[in-house]
């Protein structure tokens, strides 16, 4: 429990918790439109109508996922939180996997990752060239990272990448970016820049106080808008009186 219990005290100074499990809800206020998702999606559904369906505020349309560190589970929340957001927004949904030196987000949508984001950083096509559709879901995109997978220790034209997401942001309603986590590159910084925002995930049972402070200084630092924090991997409840407090 302390951990966990940290990492909220560290988040509560700068940042929402968005997503760590479902919150009592009344009948009726699950939101039309997702009822065919499972249980285990409430906490998704939450983070999609806190941050881009609130009517009160200027709403984001492209967002940067990054981890506090490794192993957080970033890609499954970006993948996921798409899947939501095309469910309960009118428009278009691209998902873009940027976290070039290890992919993931394909196997989300069960596509071949044999062209995308490396592709797109070397050829002068339009950018919707890349883009790939999944089966039966016609309102999601997704960008793969492509089949050319830089090493550990290659750097990224990320100039070329901010143009390329711009492009995007041309093309599609809502761009969603799975980056790198912050421990490891500034890729996240940097496409943070040329987006609205940027989601920081912290694993609850992985990340430490000091990373997510270095993380959130750094964002800071960059002029990053940060929309909020999700605590991801959570295996246990936490208490009522926390979740008041936030």
């Amino acid at each position: 429990m302390s951990r966990n219990f940290e990492l909220l005290q560290q988040v509560e100074n700068g940042l929402e918790v968005l997503s760590s499990s479902p919150r009592e809800s009344s009948p009726g206020s699950r939101p039309a439109g997702v009822d065919g998702f499972p249980p285990e999606y409430e906490p998704l559904i939450n983070l999609v109508q806190r941050v881009f369906l609130v009517p009160y505020k200027e709403v984001p349309h492209t967002v940067v996922f990054s981890g506090a560190d490794r192993n957080s589970g970033c890609t499954w929340i970006c993948a996921h939180t798409s899947k939501v957001l095309s469910a309960l927004v009118p428009g278009t949904v691209c998902v873009v996997d940027a976290n070039l030196r290890s992919p993931g987000l394909h196997q989300y949508f069960e596509l071949q990752n044999a062209c995308g984001v490396m592709d797109a950083l070397t050829e002068a096509s339009p950018i919707q060239k890349f883009v790939q559709t999944p089966n039966g879901n016609g309102k999601i995109s997704i960008l793969c990272s492509g089949s050319r997978i830089p090493n550990q220790t290659a750097n990224v034209d990320l100039n070329r990448l901010r143009s390329r997401v711009k492009e995007l942001r041309q093309e599609f309603d809502y761009v969603l970016v799975d980056a790198p986590s912050m421990d490891l590159y500034t890729d996240g910084i940097v496409l943070g820049g040329v987006s609205d925002g940027l989601i920081l995930v912290l694993g609850a049972h992985s990340s430490r106080r000091e990373t997510a402070r270095t993380a959130v200084q750094a964002l800071n630092a960059a002029n990053v808008a940060l929309l909020g924090a999700v605590l991801n991997k959570r295996s246990f409840p936490i208490p009522n009186f926390i979740y008041r407090r936030l």
